[in-house]
Order: structure tokens, then C-alpha cells, then sequence
């Protein structure tokens, strides 16, 4: 499914090549919630299931339901749109990279943002994690003593006295880190346009991102 280009993982994954996979060639490695695996695919096919039901495209329905609302003006999924604004990603070796075009794998990870766009939303999940989304915060397997997962976020245990949510993400020549506290109302976004494939330190932005979590709630 995914014969293009190593730089631009995704490219030629357009809808007919993507469905006919999910019907004709996936096999599962276990029972539904037997195992807990990390799945782009997963969020992609979810993402499709939702453009399906709701009979838009994706870049409609975040703008219509999400970024209008909040006013989160230079989030989309259109690259033309805020390419005076997009800042250029590098390998971790400092050479430059491409953008990633997602295809139809755009529900893992199309979108682009800005830090003070972030910020909007998590304000706006501060009250939603408990009220509409009180679901999104719930652990659905648990990973080990330090680690639960719930819908989408990750509920992290061992870094601060009480657990927070955080999540993490990276496309060719960037890598991200976020993580939200809803006890104290504290949250942490980190934006690097250095890419996470085949780094080895790329886990030193998540470390910043605890390490900040860990200052907040002193």
C-alpha cells in the first residue's frame, strides 16, 4: 500500500488503493483487544468511517466543527494555504525534507497547525475532557504500571504526582510532543521541525515535554 517514495511515506495511498487493502489484504496479528498496537492505519480508517457518516471531506468538517468554532485560524489540511506561514523540516542529520502528502491516510496526521492554534484547543479540552469528551480521557488497556491508554490520548503515570494525558506525533522533517493536565489545568505543546524517522534522539522532545509537566506542578 504504500510503494512510493521513503521520503513521502504516504503519497500514492489514494482512497481506491486504501480500501482495497482494508477489504482485500490487512489480517489481524490477534483478537480484537487481545493486544494493544499503535496504528496509523487505525486512526486513518477511523477518520474515513467519519468523513462517510457525516458525507463531508475531512478539511470541512475539522474547519466546520473544530478550527472555525475555536478560531484556530492557521490549522487546515491544505498546504497552500498557510505555506507562508509553514516553517521548512529537516531530517535529524539537518538536511532539508518534504512534506508529507497523506492521501488517505489524512486522519493520521494531515493537519497543520501552529502552537497558539494548540493552545486554543487544549483551553477548549480543559472543559470538554469533562463534560462531552469525558470518554477520550477513559483508560481502554492498560499497557503497564506507568501506562494507560485511552481514546487517542496516553494516560501517564510516573512522571508527576497524578497522571496526565499526553500524546506525541511526528511527519517528515517534524516531531511534536504534547501533554495536558486537567487537575491543575496546566498543558504543555512542543513544535520541532526536526524529523523523528530514524533519529536517535528523538525522544529528547518528549523528555522536554515531561520534564516541563513535571515543573508546572511542583
Amino acid at each position: 500500500m504504500f510503494n512510493t517514495d521513503a521520503s513521502n511515506l504516504y503519497k500514492n495511498c489514494e482512497k481506491e488503493k486504501f480500501v482495497d487493502y482494508l477489504t482485500k489484504d490487512i489480517k489481524l496479528e490477534s483478537i480484537p483487544g487481545e493486544k494493544y498496537q499503535y496504528s496509523n492505519l487505525g486512526m486513518a480508517l477511523l477518520a474515513y468511517i467519519v468523513f462517510k457518516i457525516e458525507s463531508r471531506d475531512y478539511e470541512s468538517l475539522l474547519q466546520e466543527d473544530i478550527f472555525k468554532p475555536l478560531k484556530m485560524e492557521h490549522s487546515t489540511t491544505q498546504r497552500d494555504l498557510v505555506k507562508y506561514f509553514l516553517v521548512q523540516g529537516y531530517n535529524w542529520k539537518g538536511k532539508l525534507t518534504v512534506n508529507w502528502d497523506m492521501a488517505e491516510i489524512k486522519g493520521a496526521g494531515a493537519i497543520l497547525s501552529s502552537v497558539s492554534d494548540l493552545a486554543k484547543y487544549l483551553m477548549w479540552n480543559f472543559k470538554a475532557l469533562n463534560n462531552q469528551l469525558t470518554l477520550m480521557k477513559q483508560s481502554t488497556k492498560t499497557i503497564n504500571e506507568n501506562l494507560e491508554i485511552a481514546i487517542r490520548w496516553r494516560i501517564l503515570k510516573n512522571k508527576t504526582p497524578k497522571p496526565f494525558l499526553r500524546h506525541n506525533g511526528g511527519t517528515g522533517g517534524y516531531k511534536s510532543s504534547m501533554a495536558i493536565n486537567l487537575d491543575n489545568k496546566t498543558a504543555i505543546i512542543i513544535l520541532t521541525n526536526i524529523g523523528a524517522t530514524n533519529n536517535p534522539k528523538k525522544e529528547l522532545i518528549d523528555n522536554l515535554c515531561f520534564d516541563l509537566m513535571k515543573f508546572l506542578v511542583k
